[in-house]
């Protein structure tokens, strides 16, 4: 999940303005942060940007950075009940298929298991 100006705004529903995950990480370096989308830009907030969080993230460190590298498709970090995402169904379902969209095409993504809920 490369914060990107390509991705993050088609997940923007009609009648919103921006788009917030916050990201809650567990491992060697726990912490939070968030990424805020809008209309236009995207940014990386290590600080709560005190706006409200429309999905949140859970996973820990090394699981989310497979993921970010494409090692592992965010869909079966799911399955897998390896990372949870907490959201209304619509922006989970959009938030997934624009992440694991950009999952190369040798990554097989397994039905079934997984944390999603609202």
């Amino acid at each position: 999940m490369r914060a990107s100006k390509n991705w993050m705004p088609d997940m923007i529903l009609p009648g919103t303005d921006r788009l917030v995950v916050e990201f809650r990480l567990s491992g060697p370096r726990p912490g939070r942060s968030w990424i805020v989308a809008d209309a236009g830009e995207v940014s990386l907030c290590l600080d709560d940007p005190c706006l409200e969080v429309d999905l949140v993230v859970t996973a820990d460190t090394a699981t989310l950075y497979q993921v970010c590298m494409r090692r592992l498709a965010m869909s079966s970090a799911i399955a897998d009940d390896m990372i949870s995402i907490t959201g209304p169904r619509g922006r989970v379902r959009s938030f997934l298929q624009v992440v694991d969209a950009t999952s190369p095409p040798y990554m097989v993504r397994p039905g079934g298991g997984g944390s999603i809920s609202r």
